[in-house]
């Protein structure tokens, strides 16, 4: 199971950064790894647990670079992803160890909220870093 996410207006940031002649996905992969990373923690905090092996499966991918695109996977399951799905979207199941459905979307859907300032003002401290 994995999440994507689309950040609009992007495109125009990354074509302002390269007139300055900067590379930005340099600036911007690490800054959407940290966000991925955030997500995951908080969702490790309401997956559900039963022997602890639905939790172990969450994974960051690296991130994928493809001209001025960036992006980065993350999900639980790996050859239990079918599992992982029917924990993540049965409202009606009992977690008796702990944890919850939509244990990837909520996290997911919290991280939303801001999160156009924080990958804007985590790129641009980047761009300085390359600057200086």
């Amino acid at each position: 199971m994995a999440a994507n996410i689309r950040i609009t207006g992007l495109q125009e940031l990354l074509a302002n950064f390269q007139r300055l002649g900067h590379d930005t996905t340099d600036a911007t992969a690490p800054a959407l790894v940290q966000e991925a990373e955030s997500i995951m923690t908080a969702s490790k905090h309401i997956v559900p647990v039963d022997q602890g092996v639905l939790r172990a499966s969450g994974y960051v991918a690296p991130p994928e670079i493809h001209g001025n695109d960036v992006s980065v996977e993350i999900g639980y399951g790996g050859a239990a992803s079918d599992y992982a799905l029917v924990q993540h979207e049965r409202l009606d199941f009992n977690h008796p160890g702990g944890g919850e459905a939509k244990y990837l979307e909520k996290p997911f859907m919290a991280a939303e909220r801001g999160m156009d300032q924080r990958m804007a003002n985590a790129v641009w401290r980047a761009i300085e870093r390359m600057i200086h």
